[in-house]
């Protein structure tokens, strides 16, 4: 099954980054790390994100980063693979490192390797964040 909402492919690939097409549920930030919504049934379950929550271990997977600033029901592309520039990032954030999602901290953004990442490593951290921003290569 295609995942893609309006043109019935799977991904696009340019600029040195893979995108694919979601829809919104809720507001979601450009470059924030998002997350499947698990609350949707049926199909829907696998074609709505949400910024990542920064809450306990076992939270949805995250997928990627929202390549847009959309509101709820809205279309979002998301990075889920390659370099994308000033992804939203923890300031401590050091080059070099893998980042992924929290258990703590703020929705949407990843945060460095380690016992707090809540689920599996989303990007490589190309140098190191400023105001929560970084450059990363997206690993999925």
């Amino acid at each position: 099954m295609n995942i893609s909402l309006v043109d019935e492919t799977d991904a696009v690939t340019e600029d040195g980054y893979t995108w694919v097409r979601f829809k919104a549920a809720g507001a979601i930030t450009a470059l924030k790390v998002v997350m499947i919504d698990t609350t949707k049934t049926g199909d829907a379950k696998i074609k709505y994100v949400k910024e990542s929550l920064a809450s306990a271990v076992g939270q949805a997977f995250s997928v990627g980063f929202a390549l847009d600033t959309v509101a709820d029901g809205e279309f979002v592309r998301v990075c889920i693979h390659g370099f994308l520039e000033n992804a939203a990032v923890d300031t401590d954030v050091t080059s070099g490192v893998i980042v992924g999602p929290t258990s703590g901290g703020s929705v949407g953004l990843a945060i460095a390797g380690g016992a707090s990442i809540t689920s599996p490593p989303l990007a490589l951290s190309l140098e190191t964040a400023v105001a929560d921003k970084a450059d990363v290569y997206v690993l999925n």
